[in-house]
């Protein structure tokens, strides 16, 4: 009888340690998402820059609010997209200087863009920003988040540091689909019916006059 309520402890226990762990991993996070798809070889499309689970720590302090943020870098593979432009939430406070950043196409970096003050009773999800990438060629990359630092409220003390995970996004480039040689044939079919017609039309008035 002992062992067999033992084992029933052992599995409520695992249980329990089984979703606390769930709910520690679910804490604050940085995430990409891309408005448009598909995205083919030339086209502009907007990864926007969001927040998500800011209502406690990873720890499970509770977060009053989000005070600011900055010295995040986003990258990107640079052989398959460019920058063409940064957009800030309206929520947030910015330097006109800070709103750009700086971008390193080579290396596939942007950074120095940073943001201020958020209102005092935090979103659970919220958007930062976005960034209008244009797709250089056919493929799939990657756009991440790396560095940084979060400051808020944190149970009653303000100024504390607030550990975030960020998520990386893969984004897949299509190749702009060229028409098969039918499909040129059909086209310049309908256009020569066409040019007949208008032929004939313009010769009927100018016999009837």
């Amino acid at each position: 009888m002992k062992v067999r309520e033992w084992f029933v402890g052992a599995a409520c226990a695992g249980y329990l340690l089984a979703t606390s762990g769930q709910a520690f991993a679910a804490g604050p996070r940085l995430f990409l998402e891309v408005i448009s798809s598909p995205i083919l070889v030339g086209e502009s499309f907007d990864v926007t820059v969001r927040g998500e689970g800011f209502g406690q720590t990873l720890a499970g302090e509770v977060i009053d609010n989000v005070s600011g943020g900055q010295k995040f870098s986003l990258h990107f593979d640079a052989s398959l997209f460019a920058v063409e432009s940064v957009s800030i939430d309206g929520r947030w406070g910015f330097a006109a200087a800070r709103k750009l950043g700086s971008v390193d196409s080579a290396a596939g970096v942007l950074s120095g863009v940073g943001f201020g003050s958020f209102p005092a009773v935090v979103d659970d999800n919220f958007g930062i920003g976005a960034v209008r990438f244009r797709a250089l060629k056919a493929g799939e990359g990657e756009i991440g988040i790396s560095g940084g630092e979060i400051v808020g409220r944190v149970a009653g003390a303000s100024g504390k540091l607030i550990p975030v995970s960020f998520e990386p996004l893969s984004v897949q480039i299509a190749a702009v689909p060229i028409p098969e040689p039918g499909t040129w044939a059909l086209l310049g079919g309908g256009l020569g019916l066409l040019a007949w017609r208008c032929s004939r039309r313009s010769t009927a008035v100018g016999g009837s006059s």
